[in-house]
């Protein structure tokens, strides 16, 4: 089985909100493993606001082409097809 991955690029990794939001996804990141899902987690993002170097990233991730799994109850073959993904940057 392919392990997906999931990538989380706040507006700035320096805030406490942020920082929340991060550890909630780690967790559950930890708990979906210890179900056996193959998944990982990725959280990376500029130090300061700074929305053209979030954009970098963003489009740096996209540039490796990560797959999804199929929905359930596609006749699809599982992680064959990149994922449109759809961003929301907000403003500094």
């Amino acid at each position: 089985m392919r392990q997906s991955m999931i990538f989380m690029v706040p507006k700035f990794t320096g805030a406490a909100y942020f920082a929340a939001t991060e550890k909630g996804a780690k967790e559950a990141v930890a708990e979906l493993k210890g179900k056996g899902v193959a998944i990982d987690f990725l959280y990376t993002g500029p130090s300061v606001a700074n929305t053209d170097e979030q954009i970098r990233i963003i489009d740096d991730l996209v540039a490796q082409k990560p797959k999804r799994p199929r929905p359930p109850g596609s006749r699809s073959s599982p992680m064959t097809r990149t994922w449109p993904i759809p961003l929301r940057v907000s403003g500094s």
